[in-house]
């Protein structure tokens, strides 16, 4: 049977203003410790983080707390015009894009408005739009 290694608190955000995943591990240390490109790349790093820091404590270890993610896939689009601007870039219209991410168009229009923010699967898709189209589009 494996045992199952226990951490200290863990929260992971996005930070639209450095554009990239932000960790840090709150009962260790008040301050982001490490960043990354994904919440996978961030949650291994503050492994090596945790490690370093319990290193550097020693014998004085605060008590432990649960792990804690908070996705950012939903901050990224907030900001107005995002979504339009995403959809321009790639040269599709507002139906063409609704149906590719599966909404209405009414939902695509609130989204570029700023009135309403893609979350779960449509934001994620979003995202990944936004970092590599090709691995949705096909000609």
């Amino acid at each position: 049977m494996m045992k199952t290694k226990e951490h200290y608190t863990r929260i992971i955000y996005w930070s639209d203003e450095d554009g990239k995943y932000l960790g840090k591990l709150p009962e260790l240390t008040p301050y982001p410790c490490v960043s990354g490109q994904t919440v996978e790349e961030v949650n291994a790093e503050l492994d090596q983080a945790e490690e370093a820091l319990l290193d550097a404590l020693g014998d004085d270890l605060p008590a432990r707390g649960i792990r804690v993610v908070v996705p950012g896939s939903r901050r990224n689009w907030i900001a107005k015009n995002k979504v339009a601007k995403l959809r321009q870039s790639l040269d599709m219209g507002q139906k063409e894009f609704a149906a590719l991410l599966g909404t209405s168009i009414s939902t695509l229009k609130k989204w570029e408005s700023g009135e309403r923010t893609p979350s779960g699967a449509a934001a994620k898709l979003l995202e990944i739009l936004e970092r590599n189209p090709e691995a949705v589009l096909t000609k």
